[in-house]
């Protein structure tokens, strides 16, 4: 478990918003945004039709990462980057994505990845339960519970060791 000084309404508008999530998770570096399949790029700015006072269509654009998943769409879309993970003075750099799923106060975080130099690969899924608390002052208590599996450099590690990075982790998200 681990408490944040946040009111957990504010807590799940931010699990819900992907820019937010990518921000939080330390270590992540996001690709950049790609346009959506299909997407027309915008054209500029054209005057509106005087016969309909309507401008022209210009497209689809890609949705805003800053704006929360809608209660409709609780599966936000899979965020795809690189994770450094420190572990015993070394770093593994994972390539993959973290997908929030969740519309609050429960939330699953599924997260894959294969070594960037190495052919290991990571698996995990976190389940996330927000709860309202008032001590050790007003906020949110995060209750983690989850499973992971691993090969690789990750693998040769004592769990005890594995355990510690990936708390240290959670901590810092």
């Amino acid at each position: 478990e681990s408490f944040v000084p946040t009111p957990a309404p504010l807590l799940t508008r931010a699990l819900r918003t992907p820019a937010t999530v990518a921000r939080s998770l330390p270590g992540w570096q996001p690709d950049p945004p790609r346009p959506a399949t299909g997407a027309t790029p915008p054209r500029p700015a054209t005057p509106a039709d005087p016969a309909t006072g309507s401008a022209p269509a210009t497209g689809a654009t890609p949705a805003d990462p800053e704006t929360p998943v809608g209660p409709g769409d609780p599966h936000g879309p899979p965020h795809t980057g690189r994770l450094r993970l420190r572990i015993a003075g070394s770093t593994i750099t994972y390539r993959g994505t973290v997908t929030v799923r969740g519309t609050g106060p429960l939330f699953t975080l599924e997260a894959q990845g294969t070594e960037v130099r190495g052919s290991g690969s990571v698996r995990a899924t976190v389940r996330l339960t927000l709860t309202p608390a008032e001590r050790p002052g007003a906020g949110t208590t995060l209750s983690w519970h989850g499973t992971a599996e691993a090969d690789g450099r990750l693998a040769s590690y004592e769990p005890a060791v594995v355990e510690a990075a990936v708390r240290r982790l959670l901590d810092r998200f």
